[in-house]
């Protein structure tokens, strides 16, 4: 099996056995503080209106060398609603602690970035608390699957999720194909800018 179907499987399993909290760590990422889960855990605890919890991450090359923080707000905590991660995506998975519920009640699709997915199907029924602490690392890796996707790629594939969430979630359509058209025009415009236009077309089609 590939590591796609591999992972869903893996994650299917984890909600069926009734977690309620779920933290992710992916790959060569880590967690800076040995106060993270707990602080999250406590927070979702008490605050049973929010739906996950969120926060700054450091970003770090290949080589362990710091390179910058992620965010750069000036409030300690910030709210985020569904509407708000549909324009702006400032929630870094590594960083995350959700409840289940309402992802285990719900079959995940067949998306490019499934965490995405995870974020508007718990903002459907809650919000989001950024809390501004620095409690993650991510590693930038050159040869990573992400990095190395061109950018147009990225936002023709953000593009097709969205149209997958425009049936996902109906009360939300007009935003999404807002959305999803704005990414095709970046996409084009970038690859334009490249002499790319073959690719962009190519991308599309196997997208």
């Amino acid at each position: 099996m590939g590591a796609e179907k591999n992972a869903r499987l893996l994650l299917n399993e984890i909600l069926s056995e009734k977690i309620e909290y779920l933290a992710f760590l992916e790959g060569d990422d880590f967690w800076l503080k040995r106060d993270k889960l707990q602080k999250q855990y406590t927070f979702l605890s008490d605050n049973p209106n929010y739906q996950l919890v969120c926060s700054n991450i450091s970003i770090q090359n290949s080589d362990g060398v710091f390179l910058r923080n992620r965010f750069d707000f000036s409030q300690d905590n910030i709210d985020f609603n569904f509407k708000y991660i549909l324009k702006k995506n400032h929630i870094s998975t590594c960083s995350v602690m959700i409840r289940t519920y309402q992802i285990s009640q719900h079959p995940i699709p067949k998306v490019h970035f499934r965490d995405k997915y995870f974020w508007f199907r718990l903002l459907t029924t809650g919000d989001c608390r950024y809390i501004n602490d620095v409690t993650a690392s991510y590693t930038l890796h050159d040869g990573g699957s992400y990095t190395n996707l061109l950018y147009y790629e990225k936002s023709i594939k953000r593009a097709k999720d969205y149209w997958v969430y425009s049936k996902l979630f109906p009360e939300y359509k007009q935003d999404f194909i807002l959305s999803m058209v704005w990414l095709y025009l970046k996409a084009f415009v970038a690859a334009l800018k490249r002499f790319e236009i073959s690719g962009f077309f190519l991308v599309i089609k196997k997208a």
